[in-house]
């Protein structure tokens, strides 16, 4: 037998504001705090990474090893993949200049194919109200990994921690809005 509640089946649960408040404090303290010691957060998130690659890497490892449906190419090849991320990852951990150089690049090379590909889509728009954003975020993104491009390996000291800064920001404020407005009932 179903249990009655006064809540309509369904709904989202319910906000608990003052734990959203703290949450969206220490997420913007967190953010300013990166903005202020970028090369500090840059090493952070190159930490982090590291050991997302070696814990991933690892468990891809043994799930290949340990897959008795698959071919032997199929078990060997995921295998290798989870091999190389752990090697990555210790290399991370071992040289962690060398490996934000690295990661500072594939996120420049990742905005710049995200860049090109909004560009083309905006073309590929009709013209309207939208079109306009889509080619702005587009050229945005370009100029973006152009300029990390222009500037490394320097910038890969900065970069992923003022990135990580912004979006600690970003995510603090979502999280007191939404706690501000849970408080009035509008959340």
């Amino acid at each position: 037998m179903a249990e009655v509640t006064g809540e309509p089946q369904g709904s989202p649960p319910k906000l608990n504001s003052r734990w959203m408040l703290a949450i969206g404090g220490l997420y913007l303290l967190g953010g300013i705090v990166a903005l202020l010691q970028p090369f500090a957060a840059t090493l952070t998130v190159g930490l982090v990474v590291a050991v997302a690659f070696i814990g991933s890497g690892a468990i891809q490892t043994w799930m290949a090893l340990r897959n008795e449906d698959g071919t032997s190419g199929t078990r060997l090849t995921g295998a290798a993949l989870g091999g190389l991320l752990v090697v990555f990852g210790v290399l991370l951990l071992v040289n962690p200049l060398a490996g934000l150089v690295s990661l500072t690049l594939m996120v420049a090379s990742f905005f710049l194919a995200l860049g090109v590909l909004r560009l083309w889509v905006s073309f590929q728009m009709p013209a309207g109200r939208n079109r306009w954003m889509v080619l702005t975020a587009g050229g945005l993104s370009v100029t973006l990994a152009i300029v990390i491009f222009l500037t490394l390996p320097k910038a890969s000291f900065t970069v992923l921690g003022l990135f990580f800064g912004i979006e600690m920001l970003f995510a603090g404020a979502i999280a007191v809005a939404m706690a501000l407005a849970g408080r009035s009932g509008r959340g």
